[in-house]
């Protein structure tokens, strides 16, 4: 008896859930979708039930443009400062934790991460990479007050997912 009870120690077997975690590469190409200029496509990752897109005019009402020289989404700046901009929204079950933005310029950049304030993006060779974000929406604006337009070549998006639960067992 004494022996099984060791046994039974030693097998002893928890249960957890856990969070996967992944990414998703968006770039831009020919194509149309509802307004007939761009569409996202994914290089890397899955988006279908993942995240979901939508972009904005700048505050002159400029549409976001597609380069098609360029493989790359034209964000126009506003002397005001607002910019035209790209969101990011997870999907139930899904939390942004990061990104990697890589532009062709980089001009004055902020992200909003879910309801929180604008911060500014630092580049390092027309790259800006943001961790330690816990949201389910991120915002991406051209911020710059001067004829600069935000040209992104691709934004690579981190995220954690609980909608897929597996059940790990434990050993002591």
């Amino acid at each position: 008896m004494k022996n099984l009870k060791v046994l039974f120690t030693v097998l002893y077997v928890a249960c957890a859930t856990t969070v996967w975690g992944a990414e998703v590469t968006i770039t831009f190409a020919t194509g149309t979708n509802s307004n007939g200029t761009y569409y996202f496509q994914s290089i890397s990752g899955r988006i279908t039930d993942v995240l979901s897109f939508s972009s904005a005019k700048n505050s002159s009402s400029t549409n976001p443009a597609y380069n098609s020289n360029n493989s790359e989404l034209r964000l126009y700046y506003h002397s005001g400062g607002s910019g035209g901009s790209i969101t990011i929204t997870a999907e139930d079950g899904v939390t942004i934790t990061g990104f990697v933005l890589t532009t062709s310029t980089t001009p004055t950049t902020k992200y909003t991460a879910g309801t929180g304030s604008a911060t500014a993006v630092s580049y390092t060779d027309n790259e800006a990479t943001v961790n330690d974000l816990s949201c389910s929406s991120l915002k991406i604006q051209n911020c710059n007050t001067s004829n600069t337009q935000l040209r992104i070549k691709s934004i690579k998006v981190i995220y954690s997912s609980s909608s897929t639960e597996t059940t790990v067992y434990f050993q002591s």
